[in-house]
């Protein structure tokens, strides 16, 4: 039985001295390189209007949470209580690969969460890469050039190699700090989130098959209405978790966000 068999819910890879390997596992090939400088998606096929990131907003109310998101939640775990900030905000690390289809589902409840607290401008569309771990080729967002800014969190990503599996964008010393301390299972994708109460990794959720046969512009339409599919309401699940947690790390601001629906019960739980 292969890694991915194994271990569904990460595709592999590992750092070899200065040189990262991308462990392909659908290919069963090792890619060897230094990170290279940031460039276009290999996929990408437009920008996504701003307006159009941000249009899931949390229910009023003070209803129970989703299965989904308390199945998100326990995928949250305390890993310090060590405070990290950012130029003095709380921080959220994404790493991803362009290839790989677990980040291709992580970015969607990152991006929904995130573009609660502040603005993405530059992201495009990109699809994973057919057959990796089994998986078709899945619609996400592609963060390869996308700039993000909040008066809450602060925000920085990378995408360590192309669909092709070619390098991208290189990790700075402190992204390579995080990683090295914290992703504990050599994977992508990894996330990472911190502030004054200390330090967390999150982990995906829901198997990215659910996004399987979906196009980007239809499931962005499906998550905006908060269509009641299996896909939305994990993405959602993921969402409203990762946006309880930024709560926890930014003092609960902003109270339009952190103070709406089930986000304080969500926070409550967290460690």
């Amino acid at each position: 039985m292969d890694e991915a068999s194994k271990n569904p819910r990460h595709s592999r890879w590992a750092w070899a001295g200065l040189a990262m390997v991308v462990l392909v596992i659908g290919g069963a090939a090792a890619l060897f390189f230094a990170g290279g400088g940031g460039s276009g998606g290999g996929d990408a096929t437009g920008s996504v209007p701003a307006s159009s990131v941000a249009s899931r907003s949390v229910p009023a109310g003070s209803q129970p949470a989703s299965a989904a998101a308390s199945v998100a939640l326990g995928q949250i775990r305390r890993e310090s209580s060590e405070p990290l900030l950012d130029g003095g905000k709380p921080l959220v690390f994404f790493m991803g690969a362009e290839w790989c289809p677990f980040c291709a589902s992580e970015r969607w409840g990152l991006v929904e969460a995130t573009s609660r607290f502040g603005k993405w401008s530059g992201l495009r569309e990109l699809t994973s890469r057919e057959g990796q771990d089994y998986f078709p080729a899945l619609a996400t967002y592609d963060l390869s050039q996308a700039t993000y800014t909040s008066a809450f969190i602060s925000i920085r990503h990378k995408e360590v190699a192309t669909v092709e599996g070619d390098p991208l964008q290189k990790l700075g010393s402190f992204e390579e700090g995080l990683v090295n301390g914290y992703d504990k299972l050599g994977s992508v994708p990894f996330l990472f989130a911190s502030g004054p109460v200390g330090r967390y990794t999150v982990e995906l959720p829901f198997s990215p098959g659910l996004l399987d046969g979906q196009s980007f512009v239809s499931l962005r339409k499906d998550v905006a209405a908060e269509a009641p599919t299996p896909a939305v309401e994990a993405i959602g699940g993921q969402a409203d978790a990762i946006t309880a947690l930024i709560c926890k790390l930014d003092g609960r601001q902003p109270a339009s966000v952190c103070a709406k629906g089930t986000i304080p019960a969500l926070e409550g739980e967290l460690e």
